[in-house]
């Protein structure tokens, strides 16, 4: 991926920051529903949950896409049909495609591809969040492996439609690009491997005298997927999804000021799922 090998260079070389690379720790089972629960909810799968990766119905617990929809954010969304069983009336526009033909690698990639860099080439755009889900990363390794030819060139794919995302970028947009699993050396997933959790997450904001500060990260640094959903929240302005059990992400926070007054909402938040949480045992345990 040369561009985005590029651009990870120059934070190296101690130049202006531009995209940043992290490990993205997943929680199991590394399957896609239940990773796309725990990206939007901040929570973690019930045990009945994690067993149903097919045919997902509506998720009724609060999420980042319900917030966003309930304070006027307009969302549109193109790419794996899972999101739509998921959140069928949230989006303001939705294109799914199906995602269960693994040896489909391009259709549903290109689909999102026309659409996304179609969604940036207006002056003001039509959207607040712009959503899209590939497939074909996922489809080549559950068809050729991670290490085949075809791979090279699905990764040169994403490689271009990434520069040509940030050639658009405005100065106040931030661009994620996050992988929900990782996969085997077979290149599968849906268990607990090391290599089925570590998936990849780069960040890039438009680097400007506003957002110099953002991403100041370090070496290594592994951010859990459920610790995605406050942070976004903390940078989108809504409030953090009820049940969410991440922790907002200081590295991904602009100021010391937003940090801290994010962090407070977050503490306040998780303590108050955990005092339910608590105060509902007890008195499961003096009922028995």
């Amino acid at each position: 991926m040369p561009f985005v090998t590029r651009s990870l260079s120059s934070f190296v070389k101690g130049e202006k920051p531009q995209m940043r690379l992290v490990h993205f720790i997943a929680d199991p089972p590394s399957t896609t529903l239940q990773r796309l629960k725990a990206l939007t909810t901040g929570s973690m799968p019930t045990f009945v949950d994690a067993g149903a990766n097919f045919g997902g119905s509506q998720l009724l617990e609060d999420n980042l896409i319900k917030q966003w929809h309930q304070v006027g954010r307009r969302v549109l969304f193109a790419g794996d049909d899972t999101w739509i069983s998921l959140f069928p009336t949230e989006f303001n526009e939705s294109h799914p495609y199906p995602s269960f033909d693994v040896r489909d690698l391009d259709t549903v990639d290109r689909a999102v591809r026309e659409y996304i860099l179609s969604q940036l080439e207006d002056d003001v755009p039509a959207w607040d969040v712009l959503i899209g889900h590939m497939l074909g990363v996922d489809h080549c390794g559950h068809t050729y492996g991670p290490n085949h030819p075809v791979m090279t060139r699905k990764l040169q794919e994403l490689d271009d439609l990434i520069k040509r995302v940030v050639e658009r970028m405005r100065s106040d947009d931030l661009l994620i690009v996050a992988g929900d699993h990782g996969m085997t050396a077979a290149g599968n997933h849906g268990g607990d491997s090391l290599l089925e959790l570590d998936a990849a997450l780069l960040i890039y904001p438009n680097p400007t005298e506003q957002n110099d500060s953002v991403l100041q990260v370090y070496e290594e640094l592994r951010i859990a997927q459920i610790d995605l959903v406050p942070t976004l929240a903390c940078l989108t302005a809504i409030p953090i999804p009820y049940s969410n059990l991440g922790v907002i992400v200081p590295e991904l926070i602009s100021s010391n000021e937003l940090f801290r007054l994010c962090l407070a909402e977050n503490v306040a938040q998780v303590g108050l799922v955990f005092s339910i949480s608590f105060f509902a045992m007890l008195f499961l345990f003096s009922c028995s």
